[in-house]
Order: C-alpha cells, then structure tokens, then sequence
C-alpha cells in the first residue's frame, strides 16, 4: 500500500514554535476517508460483497426488497467502529416534513440494525465490547512514518476482522422472514 498520498492529509496541532520537537500528526477526515475505502472496500467486497456506496456506507444489491448495509458508525469524529443492518425499500423516511423512499445509493441507511458501540455487551465472549473493535484516524507519526501508517492499516483491519462474526451472525439470524 502506498501511504504517500496520506501526507497532505496529515495536520499538526502543535503551537509553531513547538512543532518540530514532536512528530505526532492527526489524519484530516478527507484523507481518513481515503484511508477507509482503501482498507475495508476490498475486505469487505470479499467477505460479504458488498460495494462501496461512498461516504463510509457499503452495501449489496436488493433481494426481496431489502439489502444488507454495513457503514461507519462515529460515536466521536475521531474515531469509529461499524454498524450494520438492513434497508428496505418499502420503508421511507420523513425529508422536509414529506415521506419519501430510501431505494439509491445515495439515500441508503440501514432502517434495522445494530453497531458494536451499543449493542455487544452479551455473555458470549464473541459478542462482548471489546476496544479492538474500533478505529481512529488520529496519531501518525511522522518519524516513522511507514510503520505507523502500517499500524494504523492494521488496527483497521484487525477491527472489520474482530466485528465479521458478529456482522455474519446478524445477517444469518435475520435473513429470513417470520
């Protein structure tokens, strides 16, 4: 992977006249946003096909008049871990006090899911809360620049890889119609 393309993204926090004797930088949402697509578009296209929508959300076709959705959910702008559900096509929300359907790319949410913020604080080892089942964007540092990008790809993927089963699990337990 190359991180080159990171660096413009990169931004200091430090006052001027302190900035050269630290080398932590943050990584602005624009070039996160790269960042996750790179990471999770081709895990997630291989784990669960789904394709990337733009704007943190994937997603598959409709199949009888619902598609599953994984996206972003930022409980802090510095940060996430994934949510994931169902969007149907039947079901609309209200926009400018009108009811309209959410059936583009464009407008997908997911109207029924779970996230692993909120809902995984169950008995079951596999399902309980857990930190590395999140991400950030913040602390690259810029003096071993390739190592902590590589890190911070890692703790992207080791997170989408923690959270998998839990995402199977919801989708295989609600697949079908009662």
């Amino acid at each position: 992977m190359d991180f080159e393309k990171y660096k413009e993204y990169l931004i200091s926090f430090w006052m001027p006249e302190y900035e050269a004797q630290h080398s932590i930088r943050e990584l602005m949402a624009a070039g996160w946003n790269i960042l996750l697509n790179e990471v999770f578009s081709p895990l997630i296209e291989k784990e669960l096909g789904m394709r990337y929508l733009g704007n943190r959300i994937w997603a598959d076709d409709y199949s009888e008049h619902r598609r599953r959705v994984l996206s972003l959910f930022q409980p802090t702008d510095l940060g996430g871990c994934f949510k994931w559900g169902w969007n149907y096509d039947f079901v609309p929300k209200m926009v400018g006090g009108k009811a309209v359907y959410v059936r583009t790319d464009k407008s997908i949410f997911p109207h029924f899911f779970e996230n692993a913020f909120e809902n995984h604080n169950k008995e079951d080892e596999r399902f309980k809360k857990s930190q590395d089942m999140f991400f950030d964007r913040c602390t690259i540092d810029i003096a071993d620049y390739e190592e902590s990008m590589k890190k911070k790809v890692k703790q992207h993927t080791d997170a989408f890889y923690k959270t998998l089963p839990l995402i199977r699990t919801f989708y295989e337990e609600t697949s079908t119609y009662e």
